[in-house]
Formats: structure tokens, C-alpha cells, sequence
């Protein structure tokens, strides 16, 4: 199991359709301009 943080995403690419018959509405595309972080747990809860 692992976990990912970002913080101050910035809005880059807005491709949604609004007036669309599928489920599917389209993609964000989001520039990080904070940090990233990413855990990894082991399956005793531990972090690595």
C-alpha cells in the first residue's frame, strides 16, 4: 500500500465536456507546484 501527497496544485488543462452522453467526461491536468510526497507501508503497517 503506499500514499501520495501534493500540495498547491495549479490547474493546467481543463478537456471536460460538459454536454457529453458518455460516462467518461474527460481529463484535469493539474501542475504541482508545491511538494510531493509518497509513502510506502509494509504488511506489518510499517513504513519503509
Amino acid at each position: 500500500m503506499f500514499r501520495i501527497t501534493l500540495t498547491r496544485l495549479a490547474l493546467v488543462s481543463d478537456e471536460t465536456v460538459v454536454d457529453c452522453a458518455d460516462s467518461v467526461i474527460g481529463p484535469l491536468r493539474y501542475y504541482v507546484a508545491g511538494t510531493v510526497q509518497a509513502e510506502v507501508f509494509t504488511t506489518d503497517g510499517g513504513v519503509l
